[in-house]
Formats: C-alpha cells, sequence, structure tokens
C-alpha cells in the first residue's frame, strides 16, 4: 500500500516536469524535420549599415560560378564613398565586387554584388561574411551633392550572412546617363518633376517585368521616381517615369543624371522608386477594393500635392461641396457633385492640375481650379463629357464667372485616360489628353486671380471616377525640358 502510494505522489510530483521535456523533445525534433527551404536568411552589419536583405544565387547567366547580394540602408549622416565590395562563402573569396550606387546617404539604399568562382549546391545553406570598403565624412549642407570624401578617411563595414542558394536570374546591372536640356529663358526650379520616357523594349534584357529595378540618381544620390504609364517590359509604347529633380537648371544649361537598371532580384520599394497605385493591384482593371491598391505608390514624394484615394474616406483635406462623392480606392462623382481640396490655395500660374480618369458616363465632368466653393462662384477647369452635334467621349475647356462661360471642344477619347490642365490666373484655361493636343479657352469674363482650390466636379447626369489627382510644377515656358537618354553601360 505504501509503495503504491509513492509511486502516486512520483507521478504527481514529476509527471509534469516529464510531460514538458517530452514536449521539448517533441518541438526540437519537428524543427529539425523542416525543410530548409522555410529556413530565414539571417543577415547584418556590424555598424554603419542596416541589412533589408541578402541572397546568394548561383548565376544562371554565366552557369559556372555564384553571386552574393547584399541589400543594405545607410545609417550614418554624412557622405559614404564605396570603393569596392568582397564576400566570403564558405571559405571562398569573391573575385570581384562593387556597390550601386557608389556614394551612399543617410537613408539610402544600396546593392552590393560579389562574384564569388564556385558553383554552389542548390538548397544548401552557407555561412558567409562580407565587407564595404569605403571613405567617409560628413560634409557641409552647401556641397552636399558633390563632396568626395579624403582618401585617409578609410572605413570597412562589414557583416555576417546566413541563407540559402537559390537560382534566379540575376540579369546585369547596367547604367545610362540621361542628359536633361532647360531650353528655356528662366531656370527649372530645384524640386522640379521631370518627364522621362523611353521605350522599354531597348532594356528588355535588363528589366523586371514591372521596371521595378529601374533607379534615378544625382551624382550617386538616389531621386524620387514615380512610374505613371507603359511600366512594363513587353510594354508597347513608351515607359512614362517621373522624376523629382534636387536642384534647379539655369536658362540654356543641361542636367546630368544616371538611370540603373538594378539586378532582377530588387523590386519598387515604394520610398524612392514607386509605381502608380493601380498598378500595384493584381488586376489593375478593377481597383475597387483591391487590398493591394498604392503598395508600392510614392506619388506624394514625388509631386507637389497628390492624392491616391485609398481605401473608403475622404483624404485629409478634402471637402464634398454638393452631390454624391464617394471614395473606395478611387474618388467618384455622381449627377451634379462637386469635390475639393480645402487645405490649400495654390498659384495656378505655377502648376498643372492632372488626374487619372478609368471611367465615365458624366456629360460634364472634369478638373478645376475654383476661385470659390459655392453655388455659382468662379471656376476655371476641364470638362469630359458630350455637346451638342458631338458623339462619345470629348473634352471640353471652359472659364465659367457666374454662370457666363467660355468653352472649345473637340478632343475625342476613350477611357481610360489622363487630363491636365494649367490656368494662367488671367487670360487663359488649357487642357490636354495623354499630354498632347491642347485646347485652350479664353477667360475674357473672369477677373485676375493670385490663388485657388483644386477640385474635380461632374454635372448633369452620370459619373466620374479618378485613380489619383496631382499638382506638379508648370514648367518655364510650358515647355517641359527634354531628357536625352545615352547608351547602356554594363557594370561589372
Amino acid at each position: 500500500m505504501l509503495k503504491a502510494q509513492s509511486a502516486v505522489e512520483f507521478l504527481s510530483v514529476y509527471g509534469f516536469i516529464i510531460l514538458v521535456i517530452a514536449i521539448a523533445i517533441a518541438v526540437l525534433v519537428l524543427f529539425m524535420s523542416i525543410p530548409k527551404t522555410i529556413l530565414p536568411t539571417q543577415c547584418s552589419f556590424l555598424s554603419g549599415f542596416s541589412c533589408v536583405d541578402g541572397i546568394y544565387t548561383i548565376n544562371s547567366t554565366a552557369g559556372v560560378n555564384s553571386i552574393l547580394l547584399i541589400s543594405a540602408t545607410d545609417m550614418q549622416p554624412g557622405i559614404v564613398n564605396i570603393s569596392s565590395f568582397s564576400g566570403f562563402i564558405d571559405y571562398h573569396e569573391s573575385t570581384s565586387g562593387y556597390c550601386v550606387p557608389s556614394v551612399a546617404t543617410e537613408g539610402q539604399k544600396v546593392y552590393c554584388i560579389a562574384n564569388i568562382g564556385v558553383t554552389p549546391a542548390f538548397g544548401s545553406v552557407y555561412f558567409g561574411t562580407f565587407d564595404i570598403y569605403a571613405n567617409y565624412c560628413t560634409p557641409s549642407s552647401s556641397n552636399f551633392y558633390t563632396t568626395k570624401c579624403p582618401a585617409d578617411s578609410n572605413y570597412t563595414y562589414g557583416g555576417n550572412i546566413r541563407t540559402q542558394t537559390v537560382k534566379l536570374n540575376f540579369g546585369k546591372n547596367t547604367n545610362t546617363q540621361i542628359n536633361i536640356t532647360n531650353s528655356q529663358k528662366s531656370a527649372v526650379p530645384a524640386h522640379f518633376q521631370e518627364l522621362i520616357s523611353f521605350n522599354p523594349s531597348g532594356y528588355v534584357l535588363y528589366e523586371r517585368p514591372d521596371l521595378g529595378n529601374i533607379r534615378f540618381y544625382y551624382k550617386s544620390k538616389e531621386l524620387y521616381s514615380w512610374c505613371e504609364a507603359n511600366c512594363s517590359s513587353s510594354a508597347t509604347g513608351n515607359a512614362i517615369f517621373w522624376v523629382r529633380l534636387p536642384v534647379a537648371i539655369p536658362p540654356s544649361h543641361n542636367l546630368s543624371i544616371s538611370m540603373y537598371i538594378l539586378p532582377l532580384t530588387v523590386g519598387y520599394s515604394g520610398q524612392y522608386a514607386g509605381e502608380a497605385p493601380q498598378l500595384s493591384c493584381p488586376n489593375p482593371a478593377d481597383t475597387a477594393g483591391c487590398i493591394e491598391y498604392g503598395k508600392y505608390d510614392n506619388g506624394a514624394r514625388v509631386f507637389d500635392s497628390y492624392w491616391n484615394f485609398s481605401g473608403t474616406t475622404a483624404p485629409p483635406g478634402w471637402t464634398t461641396l454638393e452631390g454624391a462623392v464617394s471614395y473606395n480606392n478611387e474618388i467618384s462623382l455622381s449627377a451634379t457633385s462637386d469635390a475639393y481640396y480645402s487645405s490649400s490655395q495654390y498659384a495656378p500660374a505655377q502648376y498643372i492640375l492632372e488626374g487619372l480618369t478609368p471611367s465615365t458616363t458624366a456629360a460634364w465632368g472634369g478638373l478645376i481650379w475654383a476661385t470659390s466653393w459655392n453655388a455659382g462662384g468662379g471656376a476655371y477647369g476641364l470638362e469630359n463629357g458630350q455637346t451638342s452635334g458631338v458623339t462619345g467621349l470629348t473634352e471640353q475647356v471652359y472659364s465659367v464667372n457666374g454662370g457666363a462661360g467660355d468653352y472649345v471642344n473637340g478632343i475625342s477619347t476613350s477611357t481610360p485616360f489622363m487630363n491636365g490642365m494649367h490656368w494662367d490666373g488671367t487670360s487663359n484655361a488649357t487642357g490636354y489628353i495623354n499630354y498632347a493636343s491642347p485646347l485652350t479657352a479664353p477667360t475674357t469674363d473672369a477677373p485676375a486671380i493670385s490663388k485657388s482650390y483644386a477640385g474635380v466636379g461632374a454635372w448633369g447626369s452620370g459619373y466620374i471616377t479618378f485613380d489619383w489627382i496631382r499638382i506638379r510644377t508648370y514648367p518655364p515656358g510650358g515647355v517641359m525640358p527634354v531628357a536625352h537618354i545615352g547608351s547602356v553601360s554594363i557594370i561589372s
């Protein structure tokens, strides 16, 4: 009886501990049996940089060696002039290495590539180390873009990685110079949005399908860029990028920037490099309710003002004047309705108001520069609808003040389309479709206005929608500086 009681007491006291040990052993066995393919990459720097990602890939282009790619963010407040990059994987030293761009500033990403002369086993886990060799200094703000650090300011930024080999089409890094010419008699201001347009088919060997590995730099400092249309390596028309220039271009002068095409493993960041919001959707033709809408949209960093209407509520500062206005990853105006940005007024002569319209059936509808937002108030705008004797969708540019108006008719189009307008604040309102065929309406009935609100409206029957609306700087003399794209240079 006493032995049985002792046994029961033993199990009561130690049974729980035995159970915990058994569970721990089971978890350990389970972890050991997990396929290596789901083990995460571990990558870290000892100082100076923060590791974003690391990839060790068999070079599918050459087929006889491997490539270590480290994506990192500069965490220092100064300038880092990178001279070279090296890596050790499984005790094999790289034969060559470099970083793109070769100059980094605080918060900027760099992509470092080391070529290693061995062919690893696919799917195996490897350990390694890497080093960025550079000079470092803290320049004054006046010469931030032109500083080259002294040669004796040598630094080595080291790190380590554990990763699994993959087979990727790595591609090649390329560098293309873009010469931007301001032929006007007035300067292009700093922070101007420059249109960069090119046919993607000329770079198809190096591009991602969505062009997400294209970057723009000025003196190796990354620039904010936003892909608007034809953002595909298989596009038949020209891709349209907008790049925010950091410095002014004097009259009759040029500015040189660089366009890099980075490894195929690099995509949009949504910070410096981004795309129009509807392009992030699995089905760009149906953006309503899309959970990916605007995933890589950085338009607010590129343009003077920008709204993509993500979600189902009005963006801060937007006000409905009248009628039915709704939001669902777009702004939609039905029947007679108006909405405007009430938080700020703009000098319309200095800006262009633009928006992308995916669909419309409105008898009248479009963008507006408005001097006041009240019934019968002055408005100067771009309408898209039907007019007497004209069938189908056409562009109408008008000016109206207290009910009177001046109209110009005549550009046929179809949806989706990008429309825009500029008003000089005194005599003319000019509208266009897809950057072409401008129409100008006189504003003979309107007073000179220095400040206006930006908005949209629909009148009569039907509806009009906008995926996004932006305000960008008006180019000198109304002429966009010409961007000349040079030949491609392979970085090795």
